[in-house]
């Protein structure tokens, strides 16, 4: 468990990195593609959450903005795939 601080100081970082991204969009996919392969968890309102998982579930949020897509129940589903491909 990391503290928010610690996250949101990666976020600056990456947003340092690429200064150029201006689209928030374009921005969580990067920001979750810097937290795919680290195991960063942190506390939130409803309890702890992997970084990585938070920033996916942001970009697909912004993709799927004005939509009647349910985004959580996307993010579940990719997740729980994931998992099924990933075992050995």
């Amino acid at each position: 468990m990391v503290p928010a601080n610690e996250v949101l100081s990666i976020v600056k970082a990456v947003e340092a990195k690429y200064p150029q991204i201006t689209d928030d969009r374009i921005r969580m996919a990067v920001t979750f593609c810097a937290f795919g392969n680290r195991n960063i968890w942190f506390n939130s309102k409803r309890g702890r959450i992997s970084a990585a998982r938070f920033f996916h579930g942001a970009f697909l949020a912004s993709v799927f903005k004005g939509t009647a897509l349910n985004v959580v129940k996307i993010t579940n589903e990719i997740d729980q795939q994931t998992q099924i491909k990933s075992r050995p």
